[in-house]
């Protein structure tokens, strides 16, 4: 063993409470920095998943200008034709004011989004139909599912009869009533809480447009396809006019802020790791300050400057070393076990935790580079002592 490494690692062994102290401070920031990206990388993928599963499906086809029309049932039959769709369904939105009574008193809300689903394709296609907390799923056009918010606002439940108001396309207003069979609420309200859901024929029939569709939702077998069934579409239909998304460019809007936040929350795990670096150049001095005569002695007998520098250098090394290999084994168990358990976070929102191995082995491997960095100084300060004034007695 090179005498260099062999004195850095006995100077290290004769103040273990200043190392151990300088290696829990490193693998603290490398933790701060691998929980917050495991907990906001999982709502990420958490929303983005109840989005694909409630509201777009893995592709959302839509056209650029209007509606389909009596083209949707042909471009769902094209979709359906790729071994790896696993449904495609169509769906309408629009906006309806709402009212009932309770009692003698009349509960209103306005302009409350309306999504029209196709009773026999949507189950296939999304899981939406598996929000409803109470009652059943719409079947027939004169039923209709409340978000629970709105079921809260308009005091209904199960078996309600409720007003619906509508705009349609000559800009008449037409009024239809229905019958409540079902309450939705979504974990972390994503799906449709503060809207309500009626069958696709409803709307057309109440906004006089029949045989349109407004979106053609995909749910794929294995989400990787997404792209491919993209480019597939918009060359099958290049004339159509048509706008394919896949889902992270349907919910990019949603996620754009969850986003800035881990970039910002790992910018403060980074100063955290900055923090413990100082640490590091303090435990350092302090060690040359007290090892002033060790170091005469080493260049009494001739060590030379570089060697002095060599082993303070070291010592930082190493330090970062064994706070990179706890660092990665804490922060390999901890994401595998957010990873095994439904961990929720919010208002019932559960997160997709997935363990990013490389991102772990560069967070940990991160250590290494601020320990080795943190002991330059304190290392060129020991390298510049003198033997004369460092066996001077004090």
């Amino acid at each position: 063993m090179d005498f260099r490494l062999d004195l850095a690692i006995k100077l290290m062994a004769r103040r273990k409470g200043n190392f151990i102290a300088a290696v829990s401070a490193l693998v603290i920031g490398i933790m701060v920095i691998l929980f917050n990206s495991l907990i906001f990388n999982g709502v990420a993928q958490g929303v983005l998943r109840d989005i694909a599963d409630y509201r777009f499906g893995h592709i959302v086809v839509s056209k650029n200008e209007g509606n389909f029309n009596k083209d949707t049932l042909q471009i769902i039959r094209y979709i359906e034709g790729y071994p790896y769709v696993q449904a495609a369904a169509p769906r309408l939105s629009s906006v309806a004011w709402f009212n009932s009574t309770d009692g003698f008193t009349k509960n209103e809300v306005d302009k409350i989004p309306v999504v029209g689903v196709d009773p026999a394709r949507d189950p296939g296609s999304s899981k939406l139909f598996q929000t409803i907390t109470n009652g059943s799923f719409v079947k027939s056009d004169g039923e209709i599912v409340l978000g629970s918010q709105v079921a809260r606002d308009l005091k209904a439940g199960i078996g309600s009869r409720i007003d619906a108001k509508m705009i349609d396309s000559t800009g008449q207003t037409v009024i239809k009533r229905f019958v409540v069979v079902g309450i939705s609420e979504s974990p972390g309200g994503l799906a449709f809480d503060s809207s309500v859901i009626m069958t696709i024929d409803a709307v057309r029939d109440i906004t006089n447009q029949p045989d349109e569709t407004g979106q053609i939702i995909v749910r794929l077998s294995d989400s990787s396809y997404q792209d491919d069934l993209k480019s597939k579409l918009l060359k099958a239909y290049s004339l159509n006019n048509l706008n394919v998304e896949t889902i992270e460019e349907a919910g990019e809007e949603t996620l754009e802020g969850i986003r800035s936040g881990i970039a910002f929350i790992n910018l403060v795990g980074l100063f955290g790791m900055l923090s413990a670096s100082f640490a590091i150049v303090t435990i350092l001095m302090l060690i040359v300050s007290s090892k002033t005569r060790d170091i005469g002695i080493m260049k009494a007998i001739g060590a030379k400057s570089k060697d002095i520098l060599v082993v303070f250098v070291l010592q930082g090394f190493i330090i970062g070393c064994l706070a990179a290999v706890s660092g990665f084994a804490v922060g390999t168990a901890l994401a595998l076990y957010l990873q095994s358990i439904e961990f929720s976070f919010g208002p019932g929102l559960i997160l997709e935790v997935v363990y990013d191995p490389m991102f772990t082995l560069q967070s940990s491997l991160f250590a290494i580079v601020l320990g080795t960095a943190a002991s330059v100084y304190p290392a060129y300060r020991a390298s510049k002592l003198e033997p004369v004034d460092a066996m001077r007695p004090g």
